[in-house]
């Protein structure tokens, strides 16, 4: 349902493969829901991420920033 409520706004999903607290198959849960709800969505599997390290990877906040940037072009 929160998927769903997005509406037309973007989604991405950035889910580390060593997060120990969520499992990639959630992030796998949410990004069926959004195609099923038409919600533009991305995902992104960042290789030896943890659940912590994702917000301190330049390399991910690079691609976040990459991301934001197209869609806020697009509108």
């Amino acid at each position: 349902d929160s998927v769903a409520a997005l509406g037309e706004r973007p989604l991405l999903i950035v889910h580390g493969s060593r997060d120990g607290l969520v499992r990639e198959s959630h992030a796998g849960e949410i990004q069926r829901a959004a195609e099923a709800a038409g919600v533009p969505v991305q995902r992104m599997r960042v290789r030896g991420g943890t659940h912590i390290s994702l917000g301190s990877d330049e390399s991910v906040q690079q691609r976040v920033v990459r991301f934001l940037r197209r869609q806020l072009r697009a509108r």
